[in-house]
């Protein structure tokens, strides 16, 4: 037998009944294939491939996303109200606005805007810009109020959605013949237990991350002054720590000393350099006279 280990399969990685149920209900949600995949932690991929093998998850798929924004769409006529400039004298509704913010647009910003908290996608759905959405906002003071309230609104959390039907399970209708002769409610222990092992994988990675964190971190004062020169050395410096009055005057002394010492050394050496410059002027006299006496000369009679 071989001693290499073979690696281990990933748990919960296939797509199942449970797998489509969760991301439909993540993408009528979202409204988006990228957020739903990541909600359920497939990959985006795999999704669009199971959606070419599979005709009838492909119709899903497509009526998922039609829901969601029908949902979207009556949570947006619901608070038409205060979305039309009322302050102008008419509902706004009869006539397009003169400056391209007809009712239909603005229904469009302000569903887009609770959705994504972004002002720019928002313009961008509404096909208007966004210097013209402030201008709007500061005319308008019910456009303002719907605007806030948009920003305002909690989006529903797709985990939450997915554990509740997870446990809570979901209403399927028994078909015999093509006829529906009742229902059954259904529940998901592969979607629980998935949902489980993601809370799990978090949790211990936030707490590895602190112990990592903490082990790190320098606790007493030894340590937070060997971190200081360590940090010091790898930036290509020093670490000194700061000195107290009486070093600071010890040094000062003693460089002051040695700048003394130096210059009396230098004034030694000056004197005695004079001083043999002085004995050799005087020998080199001495020796001339005596070689100007001993030279014979004409004698005086």
């Amino acid at each position: 037998m071989s001693d290499i280990p073979t690696p281990a399969k990933k748990p919960f990685t296939r797509w199942n009944a449970d797998t489509e149920q969760a991301f439909l209900l993540a993408l009528k949600l979202t409204g988006q294939a990228t957020k739903a995949a990541k909600a359920i932690g497939r990959g985006l991929s795999a999704a669009y491939a199971r959606r070419q093998r599979d005709q009838d998850f492909a119709r899903a798929w497509d009526e998922a996303v039609a829901a969601g924004q029908a949902e979207w769409a009556a949570l947006a006529a619901e608070r038409r109200g205060p979305v039309d400039d009322v302050s102008a004298g008419d509902s706004g509704r009869s006539r397009d606005r003169i400056d391209g913010w007809d009712w239909q647009r603005r229904t469009k910003f302000l569903r887009v805007l609770a959705r994504t908290k972004a002002v720019r996608e928002a313009c961008r759905a509404a096909g208007m810009s966004s210097t013209a959405a402030y201008a709007l906002r500061g005319r308008s003071p019910p456009f303002a109020r719907a605007w806030e309230k948009a920003l305002a609104m909690d989006v529903p959390s797709v985990l939450d959605a997915a554990l509740e039907r997870a446990i809570q399970g979901w209403v399927e209708p028994i078909v015999v013949g093509g006829k529906i002769i009742g229902e059954r409610r259904r529940y998901s222990d592969s979607l629980l237990r998935a949902l489980l092992l993601r809370d799990t994988q978090r949790e211990n990675y936030a707490a590895r991350k602190a112990v990592a964190v903490a082990a790190a971190k320098p606790q007493t004062k030894t340590q937070l002054v060997e971190a200081a020169r360590r940090a010091a050395r790898e930036a290509g410096g020093g670490f000194y720590p700061p000195a107290s009055e009486e070093d600071t005057n010890k040094a000062l002394l003693k460089k002051l000393d040695a700048i003394d010492r130096r210059r009396k050394e230098e004034a030694a050496e000056a004197e005695a350099e004079a001083a043999a410059k002085a004995r050799l002027i005087g020998d080199s006299k001495r020796a001339r006279a005596g070689a100007a006496k001993a030279l014979p000369g004409p004698r005086i009679r």
